[in-house]
């Protein structure tokens, strides 16, 4: 009597993702990356009275670097929400980099940037928490 056996392999198929790497924080005034500022680490305080303007824009570079939109979410001393559709990525937005500025009042926020690959693939949300001081 023969006796068969069946082995069943398991092919991993690599979901697509999309992250937020860093973030950087930008004069709209000159519309440039503010010298110092080009890679923020979490819980950084910002003072005011030693940036060369008040008035900031903060861009997240994503991994890949194009995506179908990012949801940006600002909570804290203020809070704000909309969505990008178009790189560069920031907060509170730009016009093909013409960055837009937002005056921060004193306080700490917590500023998420969650990308999406296409309409219903989420990504990984990044929660940037930082002070302002005046």
């Amino acid at each position: 009597t023969a006796t068969a056996t069946a082995t069943a392999t398991a092919t991993a198929t690599a979901v697509p993702s999309i992250r937020v790497l860093s973030v950087a924080l930008v004069n709209p005034d000159t519309d440039s990356v503010i010298p110092g500022y080009e890679t923020m680490p979490d819980n950084i305080t910002l003072n005011l009275a030693s940036l060369p303007t008040g008035n900031l824009n903060i861009w997240a570079t994503l991994d890949p670097q194009f995506a179908h939109h990012v949801d940006v979410s600002l909570t804290g001393a203020a809070s704000e929400n909309h969505t990008e559709y178009f790189y560069p990525y920031t907060f509170p937005g730009n016009n093909n980099f013409d960055f837009t500025g937002y005056n921060f009042v004193p306080g700490a926020y917590t500023l998420t940037f969650h990308p999406y690959l296409d309409e219903m693939t989420a990504g990984q949300a990044f929660v940037f928490n930082f002070t302002v001081i005046p």
